[in-house]
């Protein structure tokens, strides 16, 4: 495994295990229980005011990779192999925002206090997930204004 994809696989494993430590952490102050009674009382909000935006906003970022995938920037990004980085990354949140609104939603329908659980993991992980969008979008805006640089220089130095 080359250094690059060590370094993508510690992030998505950096972020489970953060995910998990909150949830433990968040068990030992108030208890299992209540972790799980408060998950019940605000799953809809959680998954309807903060999930759902920003499962919106990845898949509105992702749809705007998408669509620009055929310019000289994003080809640019292809060969400094950070494409399907940045590309895989962003289908990763929308798919972990996805799954959040959906287990926040069904802790209506199933009340164990271990899927309660769950979907609390799930959620920090979407939450976490969020930092991690935002970063992405100023990571490829950081690589625009360098390619921009990059090619500025490049115009200037041909006579």
């Amino acid at each position: 495994m080359t250094r690059i994809k060590m370094k993508v696989a510690w992030g998505y494993a950096a972020e489970l295990i953060l995910a998990i430590l909150l949830v433990g952490l968040a068990c030992t102050t108030i208890g299992s229980t209540q972790l799980a009674n408060i998950v019940r009382q605000f799953a809809v909000d959680l998954a309807t005011l903060y999930c759902a935006v920003f499962f919106a906003a990845a898949l509105g970022f992702l749809w705007t990779f998408y669509s620009k995938a055929d310019t000289e920037f994003y080809t640019w990004l292809d060969e400094i192999k950070s494409f399907s980085v940045y590309l895989n990354a962003t289908a990763y949140v929308v798919a972990i925002e996805g799954v959040a609104i959906f287990a926040l939603l069904a802790t209506k329908i199933l009340t164990g206090d271990a899927y309660a659980l769950v979907a609390a993991l799930i959620f920090f992980l979407a939450f976490i997930n969020s930092y991690t969008l935002v970063a992405n979008v100023m990571g490829i805006m950081r690589l625009h204004t360098l390619y921009n640089q990059v090619l500025k220089k490049a115009k200037a130095s041909q006579p």
